[in-house]
């Protein structure tokens, strides 16, 4: 009942921010997007299987690769395109001397 209840929060504030601070920086708006379809992704996987269901195993280098699943992908891309897009969006206000 914990995940259901934070998953529902973070899909309620990600959706905020995306309405309310994006403004039309795409990367922003592409990280949040993926951000909601990792979220929802593992909520449906919660709320139909009780658990969330990792399938994707790899062995990169010889090295055992935690296991994770499409939507572990689509969260931890959305985190990296946040930190760029915010790094990005703090030196593009500055070059136009806002604040």
């Amino acid at each position: 009942m914990f995940f259901f209840i934070v998953t529902a929060v973070v899909v309620v504030g990600l959706i905020y921010f995306l309405h309310k601070e994006v403004n039309g920086f795409d990367l922003l708006g592409y990280s949040v997007g993926l951000l909601l379809a990792g979220a929802i992704g593992n909520f449906i996987d919660r709320l139909f299987r009780g658990e969330v269901v990792d399938f994707v195993d790899t062995y990169p280098f010889g090295y055992n690769f935690p296991i994770f699943n499409v939507a572990d992908m689509a969260l931890t891309f959305g985190v990296i395109f946040m930190i760029i897009g915010v790094l990005f969006e703090e030196k593009l206000n500055k070059e136009r001397g806002q604040s």
